[in-house]
């Protein structure tokens, strides 16, 4: 694996945008369970020529290695949103982790989150969906 993973950054580095490369990085960080590197190889494949399809799907995997691997929660909201803002509105993968990641950031302002209240999953998503309403 080292041997190529090395070839495969040696080609990066004539070419940051070689699909083959990237794809095979992708792979091996994987199965390394490299989650730093898997997210720096993600973050250059969409950045990479890709159709729409291909794109949501990378941006998914990138917020899911930065929310559930590396509990990097700002990183995480970026790449849903960027599914949600100019991909596919509709992503319910997208919407749904955006609402986990607005409960996992959102401070503790409201008198019930004093209290132990929470804002329900279902006004957080519609929050999403709409931003215009008005919640707490």
């Amino acid at each position: 694996i080292d041997k190529a993973e090395e070839t495969y950054k040696y080609v990066l580095g004539v070419d940051p945008q070689d699909t083959e490369a990237l794809s095979n990085l992708d792979r091996i960080y994987v199965s390394m369970e490299s989650w730093q590197n898997l997210a720096q190889i993600l973050e250059m494949r969409v950045r990479a020529p890709a159709d729409e399809v291909e794109l949501v799907e990378l941006y998914a995997r990138l917020g899911e290695v930065y929310e559930a691997r590396l509990t990097d929660i700002p990183n995480a909201t970026a790449s849903f949103r960027r599914i949600f803002d100019g991909l596919d509105r509709a992503h319910e993968g997208a919407i749904q982790a955006l609402a986990r990641t607005a409960t996992a950031s959102r401070p503790l302002t409201h008198p019930a989150d004093l209290a132990g209240g929470h804002v329900p999953h279902a006004d957080l998503v519609e929050r999403i969906r709409h931003p215009g309403l008005r919640g707490r």
